[in-house]
């Protein structure tokens, strides 16, 4: 993590990440698919030994947003993430409703 940002376990194997920068998605996407390379290595060759769904908002600057609401909006995208299937990625999208899981997408494994 980079100065300023930090990482919360909010109970059970949930966690929260607060990134910062212009390319915090994908720094985001690269930890996810390190995971799932770490997950493939402790598993067995069809299935990694554990799996990541990532729900995530953007907070653009000057955007003023309480705590609540950016937790809610992510935790909104999650459930997207984990409806779409194992390994999903998925960013908090204003109207979500239209096309429930359509922007999600996965993560290529990595395989050694």
């Amino acid at each position: 993590l980079a100065p300023g940002e930090i990482l919360v376990r909010m109970g059970g194997d949930e966690f929260a990440v607060a990134l910062r920068g212009p390319h915090a998605a994908q720094r985001l996407e690269r930890a996810a698919a390190d995971f799932q390379g770490a997950a493939l290595g402790l598993g067995s060759r069809r299935e990694p030994a554990s799996t990541l769904s990532i729900g995530y908002t953007r907070i653009a600057p000057g955007r003023t947003i309480h705590l609540s609401q950016a937790y809610g909006e992510a935790d909104a995208a999650l459930y997207r993430a984990k409806r779409a299937g194992r390994c999903r990625i998925q960013q908090h999208m204003p109207d979500a409703r239209a096309a429930p899981g359509s922007s999600a997408h996965g993560f290529a494994p990595i395989v050694h």
